[in-house]
């Protein structure tokens, strides 16, 4: 169980609150790849948090790799399932907190967008409360028709210590 709420938790967060002022370098970087880039983010979030898996497996690419502390390597299937909020999901968790970008850097037909996460849940039925904390780095490549798909995705989410 607690697998599949830290996966849930580190999906659900993947677009929260983005309030900080993001960096663009790159050779071809324009303002139009930051705000797809910004969309893309957006959009993972809204298809995580409905549980719309198709929609979510759309914005990644057939050979992603996600890494998450404690599993290791996982395939985009696995994790895009454990970190969707199904409804049911969702009725057994109160969520609080979010993430930010603190930076977007676009090199041509690659980006990677780093993301800072301080988020808690709470168990609704019994109150347990578990605080996480940690960094995202996504990597993007836009594809041939101009569409951002995550290719790679590292992250240091994890219970806050002492909790």
């Amino acid at each position: 169980m607690r697998t599949v709420v830290m996966l849930l938790a580190i999906g659900m967060c993947g677009g929260c609150a983005q309030q900080a002022e993001s960096i663009t370098a790159g050779v071809a970087a324009t303002d139009s790849d930051e705000t797809n880039i910004r969309r893309w983010v957006d959009e993972w979030k809204a298809k995580t948090d409905s549980g719309d898996l198709a929609g979510a497996r759309a914005l990644v690419a057939d050979d992603a790799v996600f890494l998450v502390p404690g599993f290791g390597r996982m395939d985009p299937g696995l994790y895009i399932e454990g970190a969707s909020g199904s409804p049911e999901k969702l009725d057994l968790y109160e969520f609080s907190g979010g993430s930010e970008i603190e930076e977007i850097r676009v090199a041509g037909s690659l980006a990677y967008v780093l993301s800072k996460a301080d988020f808690s849940i709470v168990v609704k039925e019994s109150g347990e409360k578990t605080s996480y904390r940690g960094h995202s780095l996504s990597i993007l490549e836009k594809s041939p028709s101009g569409q951002w798909l995550l290719i790679r995705d590292a992250n240091t989410v994890l219970p806050k210590s002492g909790e």
